[in-house]
């Protein structure tokens, strides 16, 4: 559980799931700054050469040879930049803050639920003061509109990629016992990832959350509404109770609403 002195929160998650949606709001809610992990890689990238981090170049020096991998091949490669070249940067800044005290947000793909778990960062403790909490988009066709609505043409390797790294943090989350919380409906995330974080007011968790850690079946579940149209704009999901977990996301622990059913145009 966080301790309610924390002092580094991590928001992580695959491509397109919305972390931004999360992150940002979150900081204005807590009042801290967000730092991108992506800003961490424009350092690493223009401050090291492909023979001092080949990991990294690797995917620009190398390009055909990445994309004649399999989609596998290349999660296990992204997986190993995450813990070789990103989370020893990452471990120095958050030792920083846990010396410091200085509370911060860091928010970006090249997080791994591992690193939110750990119980140390450069010998010092975590004792609570390092938490995470990870953002899930299980539907396939909700993430393609979230890639495309940010970046116009999406190849299909890079919704595939998207789709198993989210797999493999829902898992992972759910084997540490880190926080992990539905992309959707948009317009709650921050107070469901506070209940997550146990930040959160009693009676926040009371009446608006529920908790459910396993799995729904696609059988019993009434049809879901198109894809809305992205994080951030006009379209909003329709806020159901039920969400399509599938496969390794089964047992991740997914804070969802309750139905809204009074204000919602399609249950009126």
């Amino acid at each position: 559980m966080v301790n309610a002195d924390w002092t580094v929160l991590l928001v992580g998650g695959a491509s397109g799931v919305g972390k931004s949606c999360l992150s940002q709001p979150l900081g204005r809610r807590l009042d801290v700054n967000v730092g991108e992990v992506d800003d961490f890689q424009i350092v690493l990238e223009s401050s090291s050469t492909p023979e001092q981090l080949p990991l990294l170049h690797f995917w620009k020096t190398n390009r055909d040879e990445f994309m004649t991998w399999t989609d596998e091949h290349r999660l296990d490669h992204f997986v190993r930049v995450c813990r070789d070249v990103f989370q020893p940067a990452l471990e120095a800044v958050i030792a920083d803050h846990l010396d410091t005290g200085t509370r911060v947000i860091l928010e970006g793909d090249f997080l791994l639920p591992e690193l939110a778990a750990r119980a140390t960062f450069s010998d010092r403790s975590n004792g609570g003061r390092v938490a995470g909490v990870f953002v899930s988009e299980p539907d396939d066709a909700q993430l393609a509109a979230n890639l495309e609505a940010r970046e116009g043409d999406v190849q299909p390797e890079r919704l595939r990629g998207s789709v198993l790294l989210d797999r493999l943090i829902a898992a992972d989350c759910a084997r540490l016992g880190v926080p992990i919380v539905a992309a959707r409906p948009w317009n709650t995330v921050v107070d469901r990832a506070l209940v997550a974080l146990s930040l959160a007011p009693d009676h926040l968790a009371v009446r608006r959350v529920v908790i459910v850690s396993s799995l729904v079946g696609a059988g019993s579940r009434a049809a879901r509404p198109r894809p809305a149209r992205g994080p951030g704009l006009a379209v909003r999901d329709h806020p159901t109770l039920e969400h399509p977990v599938r496969d390794a996301r089964q047992r991740s622990l997914l804070l969802m609403p309750f139905p809204q059913l009074a204000s919602c145009r399609i249950c009126r």
